[in-house]
Protein backbone atom coordinates (compact mmCIF):
# COMPACT_ATOMS: atom_id res chain seq x y z
CA UNK A 1 0.00 0.00 0.00
CA UNK A 2 1.34 3.64 -0.77
CA UNK A 3 1.64 5.86 1.90
CA UNK A 4 -1.02 8.61 1.83
CA UNK A 5 0.18 12.03 1.59
CA UNK A 6 -0.87 14.41 3.99
CA UNK A 7 -0.62 18.45 4.89
CA UNK A 8 0.65 20.20 7.57
CA UNK A 9 -1.60 22.95 9.35
CA UNK A 10 0.08 25.45 7.43
CA UNK A 11 -1.56 24.70 4.10
CA UNK A 12 -5.04 25.39 5.68
CA UNK A 13 -5.35 29.83 5.11
CA UNK A 14 -8.67 31.52 5.79
CA UNK A 15 -7.81 34.65 4.38
CA UNK A 16 -10.13 38.05 4.64
CA UNK A 17 -10.29 40.77 1.45
CA UNK A 18 -7.76 43.55 2.41
CA UNK A 19 -9.23 45.87 -0.48
CA UNK A 20 -12.72 46.24 -2.29
CA UNK A 21 -11.32 46.81 -5.74
CA UNK A 22 -9.57 45.13 -6.66
CA UNK A 23 -10.11 42.34 -3.90
CA UNK A 24 -6.76 41.50 -2.79
CA UNK A 25 -6.57 38.82 0.54
CA UNK A 26 -4.49 37.94 3.09
CA UNK A 27 -4.23 35.29 5.90
CA UNK A 28 -4.94 36.37 9.19
CA UNK A 29 -1.71 36.83 11.93
CA UNK A 30 -2.60 34.68 15.14
CA UNK A 31 -5.46 32.75 14.00
CA UNK A 32 -3.60 28.92 14.38
CA UNK A 33 -6.70 26.55 14.58
CA UNK A 34 -8.83 27.22 11.75
CA UNK A 35 -11.76 24.92 9.96
CA UNK A 36 -13.72 25.05 7.17
CA UNK A 37 -17.01 23.12 7.14
CA UNK A 38 -19.47 22.65 4.10
CA UNK A 39 -23.18 21.27 4.39
CA UNK A 40 -26.16 20.30 2.83
CA UNK A 41 -29.81 20.30 4.14
CA UNK A 42 -32.01 18.17 2.84
CA UNK A 43 -35.18 17.52 2.79
CA UNK A 44 -36.82 13.85 3.19
CA UNK A 45 -39.78 12.56 0.93
CA UNK A 46 -41.87 8.85 1.57
CA UNK A 47 -41.96 7.08 -1.64
CA UNK A 48 -44.23 4.19 -1.12
CA UNK A 49 -44.33 1.17 -3.66
CA UNK A 50 -47.35 1.85 -5.89
CA UNK A 51 -47.90 -1.85 -6.41
CA UNK A 52 -47.47 -2.80 -2.55
CA UNK A 53 -49.02 0.18 -0.27
CA UNK A 54 -48.38 -2.12 2.80
CA UNK A 55 -44.54 -2.38 2.21
CA UNK A 56 -42.81 0.28 3.56
CA UNK A 57 -41.88 3.16 2.11
CA UNK A 58 -38.40 4.02 1.49
CA UNK A 59 -37.30 7.53 2.59
CA UNK A 60 -35.17 9.55 -0.34
CA UNK A 61 -33.85 12.58 0.01
CA UNK A 62 -33.12 15.59 -2.12
CA UNK A 63 -30.64 18.42 -0.93
CA UNK A 64 -32.44 21.72 -0.29
CA UNK A 65 -29.99 24.36 0.79
CA UNK A 66 -25.99 24.06 1.07
CA UNK A 67 -23.81 26.82 3.52
CA UNK A 68 -20.63 26.76 5.06
CA UNK A 69 -18.88 27.76 8.16
CA UNK A 70 -15.17 28.75 9.26
CA UNK A 71 -14.05 28.82 12.08
CA UNK A 72 -10.61 30.00 13.91
CA UNK A 73 -8.80 30.32 17.12
CA UNK A 74 -5.79 32.04 18.34
CA UNK A 75 -3.46 35.02 19.55
CA UNK A 76 -5.21 38.52 19.39
CA UNK A 77 -2.82 40.07 17.31
CA UNK A 78 -3.31 43.95 18.02
CA UNK A 79 -3.55 45.06 14.70
CA UNK A 80 -6.07 43.27 13.52
CA UNK A 81 -8.55 44.06 16.24
CA UNK A 82 -10.40 46.85 15.42
CA UNK A 83 -10.98 44.86 11.83
CA UNK A 84 -12.60 42.04 13.94
CA UNK A 85 -14.71 44.67 15.85
CA UNK A 86 -15.88 46.67 13.03
CA UNK A 87 -16.79 43.68 10.93
CA UNK A 88 -18.98 42.30 13.72
CA UNK A 89 -20.93 45.47 14.69
CA UNK A 90 -21.46 46.76 10.82
CA UNK A 91 -23.35 43.18 10.09
CA UNK A 92 -21.79 42.91 6.99
CA UNK A 93 -20.39 40.43 4.10
CA UNK A 94 -17.26 40.58 3.80
CA UNK A 95 -15.01 38.12 0.60
CA UNK A 96 -13.27 35.52 2.14
CA UNK A 97 -10.98 32.59 0.85
CA UNK A 98 -10.15 29.34 2.50
CA UNK A 99 -7.19 27.97 0.57
CA UNK A 100 -6.26 24.18 0.81
CA UNK A 101 -2.53 23.53 0.15
CA UNK A 102 -2.70 26.36 -2.56
CA UNK A 103 -4.25 24.29 -5.37
CA UNK A 104 -7.72 24.33 -4.03
CA UNK A 105 -9.40 27.49 -3.42
CA UNK A 106 -13.09 28.20 -2.30
CA UNK A 107 -14.48 31.90 -2.11
CA UNK A 108 -17.82 33.08 -0.97
CA UNK A 109 -19.20 36.17 1.05
CA UNK A 110 -19.36 35.44 4.74
CA UNK A 111 -20.20 37.43 8.32
CA UNK A 112 -18.69 37.48 11.19
CA UNK A 113 -21.19 35.67 13.68
CA UNK A 114 -18.67 34.90 16.58
CA UNK A 115 -16.15 37.04 17.92
CA UNK A 116 -14.67 36.16 21.50
CA UNK A 117 -11.45 37.13 23.63
CA UNK A 118 -10.39 35.12 26.38
CA UNK A 119 -7.63 34.98 28.76
CA UNK A 120 -6.35 32.53 31.33
CA UNK A 121 -3.46 34.52 34.24
CA UNK A 122 -0.35 34.95 33.33
CA UNK A 123 -1.23 34.32 29.08
CA UNK A 124 -1.73 36.05 26.01
CA UNK A 125 -5.26 36.90 25.44
CA UNK A 126 -6.67 34.88 22.72
CA UNK A 127 -9.86 35.52 19.87
CA UNK A 128 -12.10 32.75 18.70
CA UNK A 129 -13.59 33.81 15.43
CA UNK A 130 -16.77 32.26 13.58
CA UNK A 131 -17.65 32.87 10.20
CA UNK A 132 -21.05 32.15 8.13
CA UNK A 133 -21.54 31.90 4.55
CA UNK A 134 -23.83 34.32 3.10
CA UNK A 135 -24.72 33.23 -0.32
CA UNK A 136 -23.01 30.90 -2.48
CA UNK A 137 -19.42 29.32 -2.04
CA UNK A 138 -17.91 28.39 -4.93
CA UNK A 139 -14.76 26.22 -5.78
CA UNK A 140 -12.13 28.39 -8.01
CA UNK A 141 -9.52 27.74 -10.34
CA UNK A 142 -5.82 27.92 -9.10
CA UNK A 143 -4.30 31.18 -9.85
CA UNK A 144 -0.91 30.35 -11.41
CA UNK A 145 1.91 32.36 -12.15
Amino acid sequence: MARPQTLASSKLLIKLSTAAAPTVFAPQCGINSKSFNRSAESKDFAVYDCDDLDAPAWLEREVSTLQSDVSGNGWLVLSGADRWDDWLEKGDSRPVQIVINGTRTYQGNYKLTKLNYGAEEKDRIKVEIGLSSDGPVTKIAPVTP
